[in-house]
């Protein structure tokens, strides 16, 4: 009995964390321009803040279909760098990204960068828009 109690506090406890948010603050002028204004034309937006959001939320959901579970993401390190160097940016756009999203886009950013050894926030999410900028390439052109 003990151990399905424990279990189920573990689990309402990861539960709380995964939906909490992590503020991504970032300078958008160190972005690609043309890859950036590329993504914003094929999700028809013009904020940069909206079209990060949607470019984890799209990416996330479509790793995590892949995965089936958030639990099969190693990311820890991930995550605690990517708070990291929000906390050290000196950049004026913030987004808030769920942890969730941040947990399922970990592979991707994992397959640029080994060891997660990017030096600026603005390059995880130069990698994700590349990635975003890729899957718009080819719904307009799947040959």
């Amino acid at each position: 009995m003990a151990s399905k109690q424990l279990m189920a506090s573990l689990t309402a406890s990861l539960k709380n964390s995964l939906n909490r948010k992590q503020k991504l603050v970032l300078n958008e002028n160190k972005l690609n321009c043309d890859i950036l204004k590329d993504v914003k034309i094929g999700l028809d937006i013009h904020s940069t803040k909206r079209v990060i959001e949607i470019v984890f939320r799209i990416l996330a959901v479509a790793e995590l279909e892949k995965k089936q579970s958030i639990y099969k993401f190693s990311s820890y390190d991930y995550v605690n760098k990517i708070e990291e160097l929000s906390n050290l940016s000196d950049g004026d756009c913030i987004v808030n990204i769920p942890i969730w999203m941040l947990i399922a886009t970990s592979d991707i950013v994992r397959e640029k960068y080994n060891q997660f050894e990017f030096k600026f926030i603005e390059d995880v999410i130069e990698v994700l828009l590349l990635n975003s900028f890729l899957q718009i390439q080819f719904l307009w052109n799947p040959k």
